[in-house]
């Protein structure tokens, strides 16, 4: 059974030597049969059981020292060989394994090393954002230090130990694979699969991608050549790491050759690159004056409309004065036809006469009120076509700006839920190891209680022998002695046993691992997808102009209209409470909004005439509430 362990720095790129093992036939490790443990998860454990630096710590050489770990501890080891003992040939990597180098050396002969080294730049061309804009000079040393006194233990290891280990550059695993895959077949008896012998040159694929045989393949991001110009600059402070590295190099099996690993970039290389970061900065700005364009004509166009929404009131304005003038000339036609009828019985010449003069006013009338009738008839038709023409713009305008509000509030709540989804892994992750290690103290206790028994034991067998030797028949003080010591020893095996139910009793109580139940975030996007919010929104939207004032009851319409043909479509999606959502307190900031409070005073008052009549005192009540609320909190 072929057993490899895989060490390297943390940003030495190990996990691409490892991904290309497994890809070729290397099984990963099965947690142990008794404590279901990882590989790693033992290396952790010894490391805190012998109060062992972490990696982020080590600053001298002196800091990587092998733990001498006593046979109690082989337990977990035998234990994860018990676990895999299936698998003919599997392994993991482990950066924490530096310190258990020589404990996997002498706990199996079967465990093959594979060290792996990369330049000293990695610890500064890899780093995040954020911790490169916060690099201090002592964290600069302490980091370069971290990783000569990380290698130079790799490079102890080796010297003393290369028949069973094989140094390798990572950089040229992924550039030789195939150089690589035969070296380790000299070294071990490894079942590859039938792709693992068609790889040739450099690895370009990106991580999770196949190359034409199948094999997954990894691909490590290079580093630009403005970040490996300045990090070759910081480095040259620090010669020791350098002359590591050749050392590193001189003795690897697999070294970084010339014609991978190229000379320093030179100034210019890294000028060029940092005119190329420039004109990308210059593009990013090109397109945000864009997009600030595109905002202002988005800005006119909404001004339009309201200007629109102005020119069609003062329409309205005219038609209701043509109504008004319509209707004084048909009361002017009553009073002629009851000055008509009154003067119907008069005198047949005076009547013949004022016929004459009514007929010809009654002509006039009617000659008028065709004129006015087509006057009303061209206004209508023109109010018509500026309100199509307003309702057009506005409908436009409002889509733009929700879909612009629609792309930011997503943006905004993948945040959120990303922020809050990793909290809430880190705080699992953190309760799982708290119990793991009560478990462990536990099992640790019942260990030194059996150790000590058997100690006890063994001397008190040593005293009796010693003693029967001395005397041939013994006498009644010793039997009753032996007897006492007897009586002890069984006293110590019945606590022994005792702590041994305690701790059975513990694994018991553990409670059993829960169904992660899902998780939704989002609370403030279902309060403001609500009716009353999105009513209050649109007053507090309208009523920053004239324009607005006037056309704010066919915007609430609209709205009303629109949240109705949404709410079968949010119905069928059968959501959780909100009082259920992770983030429910956002839920209840949002209702402390103006635009929430308008909303439901609205809602509550359109339903009853009375409503309607104290809905102006409702609002400006809500209004006077929420800046008297906003005055106390400032």
């Amino acid at each position: 059974m072929n057993k490899i362990l895989i060490v390297g720095h943390p940003q030495s790129g190990h996990e691409d030597v490892e991904q290309l093992l497994n890809a070729c036939g290397m099984a990963s490790a099965q947690p142990s049969r008794r404590e279901g443990y990882l590989p790693q998860q033992i290396s952790a454990t010894l490391c805190k059981a012998h109060n062992t630096g972490t990696l982020q710590r080590i600053e001298a050489g002196a800091d990587v020292q092998q733990i001498e770990a006593g046979p109690v501890w082989n337990g977990m080891a035998l234990d994860l060989m018990l676990g895999n003992l299936e698998q003919s040939f599997w392994g993991w990597s482990d950066p924490q394994s530096v310190f258990l180098l020589d404990y996997w050396r002498n706990l199996d002969p079967a465990i093959t090393f594979v060290l792996v080294y990369d330049q000293p730049q990695s610890v500064l061309t890899r780093l995040d954002a954020p911790a490169a804009a916060e690099l201090s000079p002592q964290a600069l040393q302490q980091r370069v230090q971290g990783w000569s006194a990380f290698n130079a233990a790799l490079l102890h290891f080796f010297l003393r130990h290369p028949e069973r280990c094989l140094l390798v550059h990572a950089q040229q695993v992924r550039e030789s694979a195939a150089s690589y895959l035969q070296q380790m077949r000299a070294r071990i008896d490894a079942p590859w699969s039938e792709h693992a012998e068609q790889l040739g040159g450099p690895l370009a694929l990106t991580d999770g991608q196949t190359d034409e045989t199948g094999v997954i393949t990894p691909q490590r991001a290079a580093p630009d050549a403005l970040a490996t110009f300045l990090a070759d600059a910081l480095l040259s402070q620090h010669p020791a790491s350098l002359q590591l590295y050749e050392e590193l190099q001189a003795c690897a099996n697999l070294p970084l050759s010339d014609d991978v690993g190229r000379a320093a970039p030179a100034a210019l290389e890294a000028w060029h690159t940092m005119g190329a970061r420039q004109l990308e900065l210059q593009a990013q700005a090109h397109e945000l004056d864009q997009r600030e364009q595109a905002t202002r004509a988005l800005q006119a166009q909404v001004d339009a409309a309201q200007a629109l929404a102005t020119q069609r009131q003062a329409l309205a304005d005219q038609l209701d004065q043509a109504r008004q003038r319509a209707e004084q000339l048909a009361q002017q036609r009553q009073q002629v036809l009851d000055e008509q009828a009154r003067l119907h019985a008069s005198e047949s010449q005076q009547q013949q006469a004022r016929l004459a003069e009514l007929a010809s006013a009654r002509d006039k009338l009617e000659t008028r009120q065709r004129e006015v009738a087509e006057e009303n008839e061209l206004l209508l038709n023109q109010l018509h076509q500026v309100q199509e023409e307003l309702e057009r713009h506005y409908l436009d305008a409002q889509q733009k700006a929700q879909r612009l509000e629609a792309l930011q509030q997503a943006e905004a709540s993948l945040r959120q839920n990303t922020d809050q989804q990793q909290k809430q892994l880190a705080e699992q992750q953190e309760q799982l190891r708290l119990q793991q290690e009560r478990l462990t103290e536990l099992q640790a206790r019942l260990k030194l209680k059996e150790q000590e028994a058997q100690k006890q034991l063994a001397a008190l067998q040593t005293e009796l022998q010693s003693t029967k030797a001395q005397v041939s028949e013994p006498p009644a003080e010793l039997l009753q002695e032996n007897e006492l010591l007897l009586n002890q020893l069984h006293q110590v095996q019945e606590e022994l046993e005792r702590y041994y139910l305690e701790a059975q009793k513990l694994k018991q109580q553990l409670p059993p691992p829960q169904p992660a139940k899902p998780v939704h975030y989002g609370a403030a996007q279902r309060v403001q997808q609500q009716l009353g919010y999105r009513l209050g929104a649109t007053m507090i939207e309208r009523s920053r102009s004239v324009g607005g004032w006037l056309g704010m009851p066919f915007a609430l319409m609209r709205v009303a209209r629109q949240h109705k043909r949404e709410l079968p479509q949010r119905q069928a999606q059968r959501l959780p409470p909100i009082s259920q959502y992770r983030d429910a307190h956002e839920a209840e900031r949002v209702r402390q909004h103006l635009s929430y409070r308008l909303g439901q005073a609205l809602l509550h008052n359109v339903r009853t005439p009375v409503g309607w009549v104290r809905l102006p005192w409702a609002l400006r009540r809500e209004v006077r509430d929420f800046r008297r609320q906003r005055q106390a909190q400032d």
